[in-house]
């Protein structure tokens, strides 16, 4: 299996995007590490729902990365990510009727597959159109779809993407850096507020989730805080495409995963499924 190692000519780009690829082949071979045969089907398994967990994080990652760059590939490239996670379903079904060779015989395909055939052949797709993209001003846009139902919350959401804006706003080049600084601190301001008003929204309804949602908010104040000291390390361009897809990571994932449950909450009652968003 050590053709299948991670190389640098796998590489798109983009820090998280490689960063996740890097780690998929991680989790994948650690399925070949030797154990001792009574263990072997167990820490199989172990591996192949770790790296189908971590392979469905990533591709809501690399989906976002796509949509903030207008990537005009993107419906086809969420098809093959929906084909690459049946195929892994379907190879977790087969590992109870297969032996463990066979099976690590399939393994080793999907891997060369599902992870080097897909980033060689789609993935850096999205690099070379990420590059041309770079030097573009960029967008953050409010759709419908974001309303959570509570006329406060959607109010304040709606003003995040207002402030956010305001970075990518036409200036002149000398003073650009320093107005991209103070609106993000000014984002940064803005969110800790509107997170304020929703976790005490959450409480007064008795939200059972209160405490993951709010240790949720916790992360992603940390990132807006260390997104404000590496401004100085950025490019203008660079700042504001990491910017856009910030946006798209934290606020608008954010609100489509999380505070959405709180409307089915109010709207059913029912138990709240958590779906954790990994650090940038």
């Amino acid at each position: 299996m050590h053709e299948l190692s991670w190389k640098s000519e796998y590489k798109i780009g983009h820090p998280l995007i490689d960063r996740e690829h890097k780690h998929l082949f991680e989790i994948a071979l650690e399925a070949f590490v030797p154990v001792a045969p009574e263990l072997r089907k167990k820490k199989i398994r172990k591996t192949i729902l770790e790296l189908n967990e971590y392979m469905k994080l990533h591709f809501m990652h690399e989906e976002s990365f796509m949509r903030v760059i207008e990537y005009p590939d993107f419906n086809h490239h969420l098809l093959i990510h929906q084909g690459i996670i049946k195929k892994m379903q379907d190879l977790i079904a087969n590992l109870a009727s297969i032996g463990i060779k066979e099976f690590e015989k399939d393994l080793a395909h999907f891997i060369e597959v599902a992870l080097v055939g897909h980033i060689l052949q789609e993935d850096t797709k999205i690099q070379k159109y990420y590059e041309k993209k770079k030097s573009q001003r960029h967008v953050i846009h409010w759709h419908s779809s974001y309303l959570v139902g509570q006329e406060d919350i959607d109010n304040e959401h709606q003003m995040l993407f207002k402030i956010a804006n305001e970075a990518f706003a036409d200036s002149e080049l000398t003073i650009h850096k320093e107005k991209v600084k103070e609106t993000i601190i000014k984002l940064a301001l803005y969110v800790q507020k509107h997170f304020d008003h929703e976790e005490s929204y959450m409480l007064e309804i008795g939200y059972p989730q209160l405490k993951h949602h709010c240790e949720i908010h916790g992360k992603i104040i940390d990132q807006m805080n260390q997104f404000i000291k590496e401004i100085t390390t950025m490019d203008i361009q660079a700042f504001e495409l990491e910017l856009a897809i910030f946006i798209e990571k934290w606020i608008v994932q954010h609100i489509l995963h999380e505070d959405k449950k709180i409307k089915h909450f109010l709207d059913k009652g029912d138990d709240i499924q958590i779906i954790n968003l990994e650090e940038i």
